[in-house]
C-alpha cells in the first residue's frame, strides 16, 4: 500500500514539475518551437508564427502572432491559413484524451475563402469562436473588416463549416451578387431545424432596412418585423436584378410577414410615381409568388404626398385595409385628384360582390375611356352583387369620346341611398334611391341643358319619376317603371314633350330618320324585357307626335316622294343637297303586342302632297313602308 502512495506521489510530481515546465518554456523563446514540434508530431500540420505570447493568469490560452498554418502533404485542396493573431483556449481533459475540441478561438486580421477550413483539422470542433477585422471574397458574396461571433462550430465539407447557436456579424462593407450594402449589423441563432434572426440592418442604395425573421430548414420565411425607410428609388439594372432575385426567392419559398412597414419612401418610373410613402402591412403570406388570399388576415395602411399612374396624379393618399380570407374590408381610402378632385369610400370588397357603405366623389374630370376607368368597369362587370349604401357625387365632368356616341356632362351632381346597382349577375336598379342633375350635357352631338333624374327602388320595383331634359327651345319629360322582380320584367314609359328635336331618334336610337325640325310628342309604351322575343311579342301602347319646323336635305330634282324615302332610309344620294321645308300633319303610331301601324300621313312641300303610311311586325320581322302620292 505504501509503495502504491509512493508510486502515485511520484507520477503526480512528475506531471506537476512537467506542467510547470511547459509553463516555464512557454514564457520562454523556446515556447513557440515547443508548440510547433507537438503541432508537427501529433497532426499532418505545420505552424509558423512570429511569435507566442502567455499569460499564466490564463493557463490554457496560447496567442500567436503572425500565424500561418499550413497542411504538410501541400497538396491544392489543402489551403493554408494566416492571421495577425490567432487566440486558442484548449480544454485540458480533452486535449489529453487528443480530441480535437477547443474552448475558443479569436482570430485577428485575416482574409479567408470557401477553402479556408481545409486548413483546419477535419473533425475540429469550437465551441465558441470571435473573428475580427476579417475580409472575405467569393463568387456571390465579399466583405471587409468584419467582426464575427460563433458557438459550437464544427469543421466539414461546407465553405463556413456548421455551427449551432449563436451567429453575430457585423461590416462596414458587403457585397452580395455585387449589389453594395454597408453598415450590416445581424445577430442570430440557429437552432436545430431554423434559424431564428433576432435582428438585422444595414444601408443600402435603395434605403435602409431593418428586421427580424424565423427560416425553417423546410424552406419558409417568417418575418417578425421588416422595415425599408429613407428610401429612393428609381429604374436600374440593379434594382431589376434585386426584383428578379426577389421573385426568385418567393417561387422557392413561403414568405410570411407579421409586419412589414415602409417609412419616407420615393420611387419614379416611367408610368409611376410614388412622393413620401409610409406603409404598414401586418399578415401577408406569400406562396410560390402570389398572396394566399384564402388564409389572410392582414392589415394594411398607408399615406403619401404623390401617387402618378400614368395620367393619373393622387395627392394626399391615405389608406386603412384590412384582409380575412377573400374579404378585403376597406375601412378607409380617400385622396385628392388633379387640383380640384377628390374621392373617397369604405367598404368591404370580394371576388363576388362589392359593398360600399359610402362613397363621395368631387370636383373630378374623369374620361370614360381612361384604362384605368376602363379596368375598373371591366372588374364591376365581373361582380355578382353590387351595393352602395350612401352615395354623393358633385360638380363632376364625365367625358366619352366614342365616335359612334359621343357623351359629355357638365357638372354632375348625384345622390344615392340604400342603393342595389347590380344583384345575383342581374344589373338594374334593384333597390335604393338615386337622383342626379347636372349643369348641361352633349349627348351624341345633341346639347341637353339642366338634365335631372330621379329613380327609386323597392325590392327591384324600379320607377323613374321623373327625368327631364331641356333642348335649346324645347322640353322633354319621362316616366319610367320596371319591375325586375319578375321573371317577365314588365316595363312601362310614358313620356311628353315640347319642341324636342328631331335629331334625338337618329343619333340616340339609330333609327334611319333623316327629317330635321322639331315635335311635339305623347307616348306610352308598355311590355316585357325578359329577352327580345318577349319585348318583341309584348310591345303595346301608342304615340301621338305634331311635327313643325321641318325640312329635309335633298337633291331639288328628287321627287318629294323619293326625298321623303331617302330620309326615312337614311340615304345621302347627293353631295350637294338643298334645304327643303316640309309641313307634316300630326303623326300617330300605334302598337299591338309587337305590331306597329302607322296611321297615314300627309307631308307637303309648297304644291306636291304625299301620303306615308307604314307597318311593322315585331315577331315576323315584316316590314312595310308606303309613300304614296296624295
Amino acid at each position: 500500500m505504501r509503495l502504491l502512495a509512493k508510486l502515485f506521489a511520484s507520477v503526480f510530481i512528475i506531471v506537476v514539475v512537467a506542467l510547470l515546465t511547459i509553463i516555464a518554456l512557454l514564457h520562454t523563446q523556446y515556447g513557440l518551437t515547443m508548440v510547433k514540434h507537438v503541432i508537427s508530431t501529433i497532426s499532418p500540420y505545420q505552424l509558423a508564427a512570429e511569435e507566442l505570447r502567455y499569460d499564466i493568469a490564463h493557463p490554457f490560452t496560447l496567442t500567436f502572432i503572425h500565424p500561418e498554418l499550413t497542411h504538410a502533404e501541400s497538396e491544392p485542396d489543402h489551403a493554408n491559413f494566416q492571421a495577425n493573431s490567432v487566440s486558442i483556449t484548449v480544454i485540458p481533459l480533452s486535449s489529453l484524451m487528443g480530441e480535437n475540441v477547443l474552448r475558443s478561438v479569436v482570430i485577428k486580421g485575416a482574409d479567408v475563402t470557401d477553402e479556408w477550413h481545409n486548413a483546419l483539422p477535419a473533425q475540429l470542433t469550437i465551441e465558441h469562436i470571435a473573428l475580427d477585422n476579417i475580409s472575405y471574397s467569393g463568387t456571390s458574396m465579399a466583405f471587409k473588416d468584419a467582426a464575427i461571433q460563433l458557438t459550437d462550430w464544427e469543421n466539414s465539407d461546407a465553405p463556413w463549416g456548421n455551427w449551432q447557436g449563436q451567429f453575430l456579424f457585423s461590416s462596414p462593407l458587403v457585397e452580395i451578387d455585387g449589389l453594395p450594402m454597408s453598415n450590416l449589423l445581424l445577430d442570430s441563432e440557429r437552432a436545430k431545424e431554423s434559424w431564428e434572426i433576432w435582428g438585422i440592418s444595414f444601408n443600402s442604395q435603395w434605403g435602409n432596412i431593418t428586421g427580424s425573421a424565423t427560416l425553417s430548414d423546410s424552406r419558409q420565411w417568417l418575418f417578425h418585423q421588416l422595415t425599408l425607410s429613407d428610401a429612393q428609388l428609381e429604374y436600374s439594372s440593379s434594382l431589376e436584378r434585386v426584383i428578379d432575385q426577389w421573385q426568385d426567392f418567393t417561387k422557392n419559398n413561403v414568405v410570411s410577414f407579421r409586419r412589414l412597414d415602409l417609412l419616407d419612401i420615393s420611387a419614379s418610373f416611367e408610368t409611376f410615381t410614388v412622393e413620401h410613402l409610409n406603409a404598414s402591412l401586418q399578415g401577408l403570406v406569400l406562396e410560390h409568388g402570389k398572396p394566399m388570399l384564402a388564409d389572410i388576415d392582414a392589415l394594411l395602411s398607408f399615406n403619401a404626398s404623390l401617387i402618378r399612374y400614368q395620367d393619373w396624379v393622387m395627392t394626399d393618399i391615405l389608406s386603412d385595409v384590412s384582409l380575412d380570407g377573400n374579404d378585403i374590408d376597406i375601412n378607409a381610402f380617400s385622396t385628392k385628384i388633379a387640383d380640384d378632385g377628390f374621392i373617397s369610400f369604405a367598404g368591404k370588397l370580394n371576388t363576388t360582390a362589392l359593398s360600399l357603405n359610402n362613397l363621395v366623389i368631387s370636383g373630378m374630370s374623369l374620361n370614360a375611356e381612361d384604362p384605368i376607368l376602363q379596368s375598373t368597369f371591366s372588374a364591376l362587370q365581373q361582380l355578382n352583387d353590387v351595393r352602395v349604401n350612401n352615395m354623393t357625387v358633385k360638380h363632376t365632368n364625365v367625358l366619352y369620346l366614342d365616335k359612334r356616341f359621343p357623351l359629355q356632362v357638365v357638372g354632375l351632381n348625384l345622390r344615392g341611398q340604400n342603393v342595389v346597382l347590380k344583384q345575383a349577375g342581374k344589373p338594374g336598379l334593384w333597390q335604393g334611391q338615386l337622383s342626379a342633375s347636372a349643369a348641361s350635357a352633349s349627348v351624341n352631338r345633341i346639347p341637353v341643358s339642366s338634365p335631372y333624374f330621379s329613380m327609386e327602388s323597392h325590392k327591384g320595383n324600379w320607377q323613374i319619376d321623373p327625368l327631364s331634359l331641356s333642348f335649346i327651345q324645347g322640353q322633354f319629360a319621362a316616366k319610367a317603371h320596371i319591375d325586375l322582380s319578375r321573371q317577365s320584367v314588365p316595363w312601362k314609359v310614358t313620356v311628353t314633350g315640347l319642341s324636342v328635336p328631331n335629331d334625338i331618334y337618329a343619333r340616340w336610337l339609330s333609327l334611319p330618320i333623316e327629317i330635321n325640325g322639331e315635335h311635339d310628342i305623347a307616348l306610352s309604351l308598355s311590355g316585357l324585357a325578359d329577352n327580345e322575343d318577349s319585348f318583341a311579342y309584348s310591345l303595346s301602347g301608342e304615340l301621338t307626335a305634331t311635327p313643325h319646323r321641318l325640312w329635309l336635305h335633298a337633291d331639288s330634282g328628287q321627287s318629294l316622294s323619293q326625298s321623303v324615302l331617302s330620309a326615312l332610309q337614311h340615304q345621302d344620294n347627293a353631295k350637294n343637297q338643298n334645304q327643303r321645308p316640309l309641313t307634316i300633319s300630326n303623326i300617330q303610331l300605334k302598337a299591338d303586342r309587337g305590331r306597329i301601324s302607322l296611321a297615314p300621313v300627309v307631308i307637303k312641300e309648297h304644291n306636291q302632297s304625299v301620303n306615308l303610311s307604314g307597318r311593322w311586325d315585331l315577331v315576323s320581322g315584316e316590314a312595310d313602308l308606303e309613300v304614296s302620292k296624295k
